[in-house]
């Protein structure tokens, strides 16, 4: 299925392709465990459980999140089940309510 990949350090947000196997957020995202924060209904962006622990973390923010958020985000829907499905939000609206931050030491 498709997801999106947040990206800070290289300020890029591209699609990605992820089976539904948990695991493959780890790769996905460069980090070694998660949480999730909610975007939209049924949305959120797995990020970085360890991120803010990380010196010289770069971070984003996102519209509608009241927070800045550390490391590499994935994008992922769920369903009325909780089983991963495709985003509904699209790669252009999150090109527009993304906001890149910069590093934790700038």
């Amino acid at each position: 299925m498709k997801v999106f990949v947040i990206n800070p350090v290289e300020r890029t947000i591209t699609e990605a392709e992820y089976s539904g196997v948990y695991t493959e957020i780890y790769t996905l995202g460069g980090f070694d465990c998660f949480s999730v924060v909610n975007i939209s209904d049924g949305d959120g962006i797995f990020v970085d459980d360890e991120g803010l622990l990380k010196s010289g973390q770069s971070f984003f923010g996102v519209t509608g999140y009241p927070q800045p958020l550390a490391g590499c985000g994935v994008v992922i829907g769920t369903d009325m089940d909780g089983d991963s499905v495709e985003p509904t939000v699209t790669l252009e609206w999150l090109r527009s309510n993304v906001v890149f931050l910069g590093k934790a030491n700038e």
